[in-house]
This record gives C-alpha cells, sequence and structure tokens, in this order.
C-alpha cells in the first residue's frame, strides 16, 4: 500500500468512524462542531473522508464521545 492509499484509507476510516460515533450517540454534526469549536463543515468533511482531524480536533473528539484516540481512529470500543 502506498502513502496516499493509507492516508485516503485512514481518512475514510476515522469518517466512518465519527458518523457511528454521532449516531449511536443521537448527535448531530452541528452539536459536534459546537463543542469541539470547529466548523461544521469541517466535521463534515471529515466524515466524507475529506479531511483529517487534527490532533487537538481528534482529542476534543474523543472526549466529546468517551472514547480514546486510539478508539476514536481504530473503531475500537472499551468492553
Amino acid at each position: 500500500m502506498t502513502f496516499t492509499e493509507a492516508k485516503e484509507s485512514a481518512r475514510a476510516q476515522i469518517g466512518n468512524r465519527i458518523y457511528q460515533l454521532l449516531e449511536q450517540r443521537g448527535m448531530s454534526q452541528r452539536r459536534l462542531s459546537v463543542e469541539i469549536d470547529v466548523e461544521m463543515a469541517m466535521v463534515n468533511k471529515w466524515i466524507n473522508g475529506r479531511s483529517l482531524p487534527s490532533l487537538p480536533a481528534a482529542l476534543a473528539m474523543a472526549q466529546v464521545f468517551g472514547v480514546t484516540v486510539e478508539q476514536l481512529a481504530l473503531g475500537e470500543e472499551t468492553k
């Protein structure tokens, strides 16, 4: 896998994970954007795999969702 392919795969995986967490918690993209202090368009870019969240944004999302950054990135819930 090339670096570009790996980056595209990571964007898709993290975007899917953010979408799943929003759905599971009944949270809107707008509410998440307010909670972590980013534009709603940025949340939409993450969900659609067009961009990756910054580390501060990932840390804030993990806190809002009650997961670790690793769980956010890899899609593994604590048991």
